[in-house]
Protein backbone atom coordinates (compact mmCIF):
# COMPACT_ATOMS: atom_id res chain seq x y z
CA UNK A 1 0.00 0.00 0.00
CA UNK A 2 1.12 3.70 -0.93
CA UNK A 3 0.04 6.88 0.87
CA UNK A 4 -1.01 9.60 -1.94
CA UNK A 5 -2.28 12.86 -0.41
CA UNK A 6 -3.25 11.48 3.35
CA UNK A 7 -5.18 8.70 1.32
CA UNK A 8 -3.78 5.00 1.38
CA UNK A 9 -4.48 3.05 -1.82
CA UNK A 10 -2.85 -0.19 -3.41
CA UNK A 11 0.41 0.25 -6.26
CA UNK A 12 -0.79 -2.71 -8.74
CA UNK A 13 2.29 -2.11 -10.59
CA UNK A 14 4.23 -3.24 -7.85
CA UNK A 15 2.20 -5.73 -5.90
CA UNK A 16 4.07 -8.61 -6.93
CA UNK A 17 7.28 -9.01 -4.04
CA UNK A 18 9.70 -10.79 -6.68
CA UNK A 19 11.63 -9.28 -9.50
CA UNK A 20 9.13 -9.31 -12.44
CA UNK A 21 10.75 -8.89 -16.03
CA UNK A 22 8.79 -5.89 -17.53
CA UNK A 23 10.25 -5.45 -20.71
CA UNK A 24 8.42 -4.83 -23.78
CA UNK A 25 7.97 -7.68 -25.97
CA UNK A 26 9.38 -7.44 -29.61
CA UNK A 27 6.79 -5.42 -31.79
CA UNK A 28 5.80 -7.49 -35.09
CA UNK A 29 4.01 -6.17 -37.83
CA UNK A 30 0.83 -8.35 -38.30
CA UNK A 31 0.34 -7.88 -42.13
CA UNK A 32 3.82 -8.97 -42.79
CA UNK A 33 3.40 -11.97 -41.01
CA UNK A 34 -0.05 -12.51 -42.70
CA UNK A 35 1.83 -12.33 -45.75
CA UNK A 36 4.35 -14.66 -44.81
CA UNK A 37 2.21 -17.14 -43.87
CA UNK A 38 0.29 -17.08 -46.99
CA UNK A 39 3.35 -16.82 -48.76
CA UNK A 40 4.20 -19.66 -47.70
CA UNK A 41 1.58 -21.81 -47.55
CA UNK A 42 1.77 -21.14 -51.82
CA UNK A 43 4.95 -22.25 -52.46
CA UNK A 44 3.95 -25.59 -50.67
CA UNK A 45 1.13 -25.45 -53.06
CA UNK A 46 2.91 -25.06 -55.95
CA UNK A 47 5.12 -27.77 -54.54
CA UNK A 48 2.41 -29.69 -54.58
CA UNK A 49 1.35 -28.73 -57.77
CA UNK A 50 4.79 -29.37 -59.17
CA UNK A 51 4.41 -32.81 -58.31
CA UNK A 52 1.40 -33.66 -59.56
CA UNK A 53 0.77 -32.41 -62.94
CA UNK A 54 4.56 -31.41 -63.99
CA UNK A 55 5.41 -32.90 -67.03
CA UNK A 56 8.50 -32.71 -69.19
CA UNK A 57 8.06 -31.44 -72.41
CA UNK A 58 8.84 -34.83 -74.16
CA UNK A 59 6.31 -36.55 -71.87
CA UNK A 60 3.44 -34.35 -72.87
CA UNK A 61 4.60 -34.87 -76.36
CA UNK A 62 4.48 -38.93 -76.06
CA UNK A 63 1.04 -38.74 -74.23
CA UNK A 64 -0.15 -36.11 -77.44
CA UNK A 65 0.83 -38.51 -80.04
CA UNK A 66 -0.54 -41.10 -78.50
CA UNK A 67 -4.01 -39.93 -77.73
CA UNK A 68 -3.78 -38.44 -81.33
CA UNK A 69 -3.04 -41.92 -82.74
CA UNK A 70 -6.09 -43.56 -80.50
CA UNK A 71 -8.33 -40.60 -81.90
CA UNK A 72 -6.96 -41.37 -85.87
CA UNK A 73 -7.44 -45.33 -85.44
CA UNK A 74 -11.01 -44.28 -84.02
CA UNK A 75 -12.06 -42.14 -86.81
CA UNK A 76 -10.66 -44.86 -89.05
CA UNK A 77 -12.91 -47.28 -87.81
CA UNK A 78 -15.81 -45.34 -88.47
CA UNK A 79 -18.90 -46.33 -90.75
CA UNK A 80 -19.91 -43.64 -93.21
Amino acid sequence: MIEIGGQIGYNFRNTVPWEVDTSMADIINLNKVRKSREKAARESQAKQNRVSFGQKKAEKKVILDDVLKKSKELDDRKLD
